[in-house]
């Protein structure tokens, strides 16, 4: 019996213009593709601002959370800010605090860190389950290629745990042929 995949968002947590997390955001997107166990889907953070105005209105309803909803298990790129994560990769958890809880998560950090350190407290705050990290040293090619082991590693850990913590939240089990 084929195992159903588990659906991976690769959220771009990146800030401004000219982010160098699009090189390694789709490398990772095209790593996950030739996966027979993973649906990858890019969320570019840039395209969910907060939402302005009343919280009820239609017109600042937050499509975030539903994407976040949708994903059996998530990958963070994000760069190190200044010793940290950004404000609106900050912004993004608190506003989506219910679509993280159970759900496992992990990093993939460019140009530092620290983002990663303070993004893993944040995480366990929303009682997601951080499944771990792989800090790239570049967004070429060439620098993307060294780490094609451990990303690799990180989306094995990512693909099993979303497959079984989607099974715990949902109550559903998957029967094996041959055991009861």
């Amino acid at each position: 019996m084929p195992r159903e995949k588990t659906t991976l968002t690769l959220l771009l947590a990146g800030a401004g213009d000219g982010r160098a997390g699009w090189a390694v955001a789709e490398w990772l997107a095209g790593w996950a593709e030739v996966r027979s166990d993973v649906d990858a889907r890019l969320v570019d953070l840039a395209d969910h601002p907060p939402p302005r105005g009343p919280a009820r209105s239609p017109v600042t309803r937050d499509a975030l959370p539903t994407r976040l909803a949708e994903a059996d298990a998530v990958v963070v790129v994000t760069a190190d800010h200044h010793g940290g994560m950004t404000a609106e990769l900050k912004n993004a958890v608190e506003r989506s605090a219910d679509r993280w809880a159970g759900k496992p998560v992990g990093f993939v950090s460019y140009g530092g860190g620290h983002a990663v350190a303070c993004l893993g407290q944040v995480m366990r705050g929303v009682d997601a389950v951080v499944a771990g990290a792989v800090e790239v040293t570049g967004a070429t090619s060439e620098a993307l290629a060294g780490h094609v082991e451990a990303v690799s590693a990180l989306m094995d850990v990512l693909a099993w745990w979303g497959r079984e913590l989607r099974w715990a939240r949902t109550g559903t089990t998957q029967t094996v042929k041959g055991c009861a």
